[in-house]
């Protein structure tokens, strides 16, 4: 590796300018090659291998003082107004974020809601349908009830209009007995 003396002392590495340039013949003294000393100003470039990121410090003169002022003040105000969009940003999406989940609560409350109250309206159908059967069986065992009192009063009646038949009869032939005696001649006791 060639190192090059620049006229402000610091030295500079000109090998890779030999890997730019492949006619150059590698046994000469080099002097023939222009140095970069004459284009290369320590103010405004960095050396080779420099891994710092400051950027060039101007000279110090009023007027650029006052420029760079304006200039830091402008990127500080930018920076702030950058800053101020992103915040009022960032508070717009927490806004929306905050009425997506208060419209996404409402509709939850009032689909629970709406259960709630078909729960409650199917409840009472199925109250009133149960009073309704509850009314109906009640209804059919008194029908059932009279139908068995109005059977057991028709049973009872034509038995007793049997046994009063029966006892007529009864009467009826003994006064033909009497009357017409099957032992007329009496030979029979």
């Amino acid at each position: 590796m060639k190192l090059q003396s620049l006229p402000d002392g610091h030295s500079h590495d000109i090998s890779h300018h030999l890997r730019l340039c492949p006619d150059v013949d590698k046994q000469s003294d080099y002097s023939t090659i222009e140095p970069l000393a004459s284009t290369f100003d320590p103010q405004t470039h960095r050396q080779f291998g420099d891994t710092s990121c400051s950027p060039p410090q101007p000279p110090e003169d009023t007027d650029h003082a006052e420029k760079r002022k304006l200039q830091v003040s402008s990127s500080v105000a930018e920076t702030f107004l950058w800053n101020r969009q992103r915040e009022r940003r960032v508070q717009e999406l927490r806004e929306h974020l905050k009425r997506q989940i208060e419209e996404k609560c409402a509709a939850l409350k009032l689909q629970l809601s709406g259960k709630v109250k078909e729960a409650e309206y199917l409840r009472e159908v199925d109250r009133l349908a149960l009073s309704s059967e509850r009314e109906q069986r009640i209804q059919h065992s008194r029908a059932m009830a009279a139908y068995r009192d109005e059977n057991k009063r028709l049973m009872e009646q034509s038995w007793r209009d049997r046994a009063l038949t029966r006892s007529q009869e009864v009467l009826k032939e003994r006064e033909l007995l009497r009357l017409n005696p099957i032992n007329w001649s009496g030979t029979l006791k």
